[in-house]
């Protein structure tokens, strides 16, 4: 019984820890991480890495399935669209 209760806490603190999608301006944004992000990361969207995720990883050090799945797909977060003058590499306002 104890073991299916670890169990049990060890799922549900993995996929509540994770980086979270985000709606930005009616289209939603997935997370991406290491693996994956070539194919999810959005040049005019700002990420930020999520401390979950981080944490989560770190925890679950060990099992080495959770920080592959956590750092390869879900590291960092959409966090707000940027604005022009945000991409243009050396401008100052």
């Amino acid at each position: 019984m104890k073991n299916i209760i670890l169990i049990l806490m060890v799922v549900a603190m993995l996929f509540a820890s994770c980086a979270s999608k985000k709606t930005i301006d009616g289209k939603t944004y997935r997370t991406y991480g290491v693996l994956n992000e070539d194919i999810y990361k959005n040049d005019s969207i700002q990420y930020r890495v999520s401390g979950w995720a981080i944490v989560s990883g770190i925890i679950f050090s060990e099992t080495i399935i959770v920080p592959v799945y956590v750092f390869g797909f879900h590291l960092w977060e959409p966090i707000y669209k940027k604005n022009k003058l945000n991409t243009l590499k050396g401008v100052v306002n």
